[in-house]
């Protein structure tokens, strides 16, 4: 058979069904008919490309960004997608997106940075801490966080304190003791302290951060 060339390749169109999900759902746990539904229902407007690599449609890109590397979020994708899809849809400032799956935040920054309004909405807790953190950046003040260093650096559970880090039962036993109790006693002393909420709010982020 004739090895066709990579230009010859690049007509050869792959069906779209190729591509759709046999299953939304790990192992069965949530129904999916509804979501394989709506997949379905637009799948004429997928597009098979080979513009984007598998660093640009994950987190790869954002690990060493000033920003996007400060939560690993391995389900995330990186800046340089959404300013690539953002010019390539020809959004204008004062324009708006919608992310309803913001995950660490994006697309969110990316189009603050860019004058462009967005609406984004997650389930999980963790995407509102971390883009607030991200959107304060140059809101905080430097003399509250160098303050705030040296006291967590010095910062020493009491032997008497009993509280735990909360848990479920996939994270059961997931940390040591000491860690689990730390983590508790940190998160304690935040809700406490008198420091402004971005900065609290930026804590959280290096707590979260921490438990994995």
């Amino acid at each position: 058979m004739r090895q066709l060339t990579y230009e010859q390749l690049s007509f050869v169109k792959t069906p779209v069904e190729n591509f759709l999900v046999d299953s939304f759902s790990a192992d069965g746990f949530c129904m999916d008919k509804e979501r394989k539904k709506l997949e379905q229902k637009y799948a004429f407007l997928f597009e098979i490309t080979d513009r984007f690599n598998c660093q640009s449609v994950s987190y790869q890109l954002s690990k060493k960004d000033v920003l996007d590397g400060w939560l690993k979020y391995k389900e995330g994708f990186s800046a340089e997608l959404v300013n690539s899809l953002l010019d390539e849809m020809e959004v204008k400032p004062g324009e708006w997106i919608m992310d309803p799956f913001m995950g660490s935040g994006t697309t969110a920054l990316v189009c603050r940075t860019r004058g462009i309004n967005s609406i984004v909405f997650d389930i999980l807790p963790v995407s509102a801490i971390s883009l607030k953190a991200k959107a304060d950046v140059f809101q905080y003040d430097m003399k509250e966080i160098k303050a705030l260093l040296p006291e967590i650096d010095g910062l020493t559970v009491p032997p008497e304190y009993t509280g735990f880090t909360p848990c479920i039962t996939i994270t059961q036993d997931a940390y040591p003791e000491e860690s689990g109790r730390f983590l508790q006693y940190i998160s304690e002393r935040r809700d406490g302290a008198v420091y402004s909420a971005e900065v609290k709010n930026l804590l959280t982020l290096c707590i979260v951060n921490s438990l994995e």
